[in-house]
């Protein structure tokens, strides 16, 4: 599980991207379902998340905003338990109430990544660093 958090939403994609266009290469494009929480409800959530593919070998689950359904914070801990070992979920979760026991769930995964917005020295060294591995010079 790889959660992504924060209210920079340029390097958020980026990053997105990065994991998907790695998955990708491993998998094939059919292994990769984006599921937002908006337009889904929590049932079928859950169900498409336990569930194992017949076609591919592992999939990968990109949940928009889970957060948004209560049930899902209130039983994150036991519900990831249920996801197999084959999926890659990724949570994007812009914005979450640090005060919350979901935002402390989360923080105990590995792969959490916090991508905050930049602003004076922290912005221009990564525009520097962006440049550099781009090969192009500012001035």
């Amino acid at each position: 599980m790889i959660i992504l958090t924060g209210d920079n939403e340029y390097l958020i994609k980026r990053r997105l991207g990065e994991l998907v266009e790695d998955f990708q290469k491993q998998n094939g494009n059919f292994s990769i379902e984006r599921i937002d929480s908006k337009k889904n409800d929590f049932d079928a959530l859950i169900s498409n998340l336990q569930s194992v593919s017949l076609l591919s070998p592992s999939r990968m689950f990109i949940l928009d905003r889970p957060g948004s359904y209560e049930t899902w914070t209130e039983n994150f801990s036991d519900l990831i338990k249920t996801i197999p070992s084959s999926t890659t979920v990724v949570v994007l979760e812009p914005k979450i109430d640090k005060r919350l026991k979901y935002f402390k769930d989360l923080k105990k995964i590995d792969q959490f990544e916090s991508y905050d917005s930049l602003s004076g020295s922290q912005l221009s060294n990564w525009i520097v660093d962006y440049v550099k591995k781009q090969k192009a010079t500012i001035s």
